[in-house]
């Protein structure tokens, strides 16, 4: 009879940790006597109960607020007999829980049960409960486990790489967007490319339509996405995890994310090549009616840099990574504000290049409007990933062009009052006789300071005098790059102060 009533109170105190697990009251309160009282100390739910108490308020949070229960305990339970009728089973008890709001976030209790189980009637009943309780991560408990903040912050940090890694391989709007909220907010700032636009992008169509357009002005890009701390070190995307049986948030920081972006056929300023540096700050909610992180707000902070200094040897490429992409950077200039109602001439002279511009020369723009004032500059360029002109025994040796307010394009003319052309006159001094050249450059974009893409257009004509000199008019603020025959040596460089 002894071991029967002891192991009928071992088995109604682990029916009742497992009826806590079923989350039903009906496989609870039956194991209570109607004088049941528990003293719950610590998690979840500390306080004094009785019965209906117990019942309503313990039993009722419990299971409203965690939809996967699993428990086990430690270690065997014991029992002991304190009167005819009367036992105490203890155990350290473990529960798995998961919030019905919010189920990543996968929490531990860990408590310390002692009940009082009394035969009533032939059935044995608890009396009472002391429950001491606190949370542990599951780290703590499973060895090898990983936190749960860990392991939810990469599941962050791939719903934020997917964007990134969409946006390099053109996947169409929707598979980019696809971890954003259908409320979310894309606020994207700072120097874009022409064919994109900076401003808060609300709700997940606009977000769609940004997206869009980045696939149709770029036909390939390339990426890597990092943050990078204050001395320079380059490490990965930082991911801040905030866990609460409320909800979940997550915030991925990647302040040093390249796009290196060809633009398509077609699009303003094809075939450029852009380097842009994005800032980025995601903020991510996890969503438990879809089981997944999203993208709630985003920030992108652009900046264009200049192509040849950005090798990304950083992450192993070496430089110099952008080969093949012709760059041209400047490397000195001078500049003067051109009157051409004025009657004024204008001088200037970089390095052993001289031109002059006539008095009375307009800039004639695309739309037909004719500027009588506008800022004229001559500049050296460096070269970089530069071929030798097609099917020519010449080699480049360096890169002029002219701006007309800050740009390089074919799309101004230099013109006279009646709108004719009306050329500059371009001098080259002290040139190998007879032996250097040069050709137009055209297809490419300038940002202020390199100029990226392009390809040879013609060559030029220049009339050659016995001092060394070369002498031509040009019409158009160009590039023009100068040319060296293959078996003359190349020893004229231009010197970068004025004379």
């Amino acid at each position: 009879m002894l071991v029967y009533k002891t192991n009928s109170a071992l088995g109604v105190f682990l029916d009742f940790l497992d009826g806590i697990a079923i989350e039903s009251p009906s496989d609870v309160l039956p194991l209570l006597s109607l004088n049941f009282t528990a003293q719950v100390m610590g998690a979840p739910y500390p306080g004094v109960y009785s019965y209906s108490t117990f019942n309503s308020t313990w039993l009722a949070n419990f299971f409203s607020t965690y939809e996967t229960v699993y428990f086990y305990t430690t270690a065997l339970p014991t029992v002991k007999k304190i009167n005819g009728d009367t036992f105490q089973v203890s155990a350290v008890v473990q529960y798995f829980v998961a919030p019905a709001n919010d189920p990543i976030y996968l929490q531990v209790f860990n408590a310390s049960a002692v009940a009082t189980v009394k035969i009533i009637n032939e059935t044995p009943l608890i009396t009472q409960l002391t429950w001491i309780g606190n949370e542990l991560p599951p780290s703590a408990v499973i060895a090898g486990y990983p936190s749960q903040h860990a392991l939810e912050a990469n599941e962050a940090l791939e719903a934020f790489l997917w964007q990134i890694n969409g946006m390099a391989a053109e996947f169409p709007p929707n598979a980019i967007a696809q971890y954003f909220a259908s409320s979310a907010t894309l606020s994207v700032n700072g120097q874009l490319p022409p064919g994109l636009k900076t401003g808060v992008y609300k709700g997940l169509s606009n977000i769609e339509s940004f997206f869009n357009n980045w696939d149709s002005y770029f036909i390939f890009a390339a990426t890597y996405s990092q943050n990078l701390l204050p001395n320079g070190t380059a490490i990965p995307p930082m991911v801040s995890i905030t866990l609460n049986p409320s909800g979940a948030s997550a915030t991925v920081t990647a302040n040093e994310t390249v796009f290196l972006g060809w633009v398509a056929p077609g699009q303003s300023g094809y075939p450029a090549l852009y380097d842009m540096h994005v800032n980025i700050t995601a903020y991510l909610i996890y969503n438990a009616t879809t089981a997944s992180w999203q993208i709630n707000n985003e920030t992108m902070d652009f900046t264009l840099v200049p192509l040849e200094g950005d090798t990304m040897s950083e992450v192993g490429f070496g430089a110099p990574y952008y080969g093949n992409t012709p760059a041209f950077v400047v490397v000195a200039g001078e500049t003067v504000t051109v009157n051409a109602v004025s009657g004024q001439s204008y001088t200037l002279q970089v390095g052993n290049i001289r031109v002059v511009v006539k008095p009375g020369t307009y800039a004639e723009l695309a739309s037909g409007k004719m500027l009588s004032t506008y800022n004229f500059s001559l500049v050296i360029l460096a070269d970089y990933d530069i071929p030798p002109p097609y099917q020519s025994d010449y080699v480049p040796v360096y890169t002029f062009a002219f701006e007309v307010n800050g740009q390089i394009t074919p799309t101004i003319t230099f013109v006279n009052a009646s709108g004719k052309p009306q050329g500059i006159l371009t001098y080259v001094y002290t040139a190998p006789d007879v032996n250097w050249t040069s050709w137009t450059w055209l297809g490419g974009m300038f940002n202020g300071t390199v100029y990226i893409g392009g390809k040879y257009a013609f060559a030029d004509h220049w009339t050659y005098f016995s001092n060394g000199t070369m002498m031509t008019t040009f019409i158009k603020p160009v590039p023009w790059v100068l040319e060296a025959p293959k078996t003359l040596p190349i020893y004229m460089t231009p010197s970068m102060g004025n004379s």
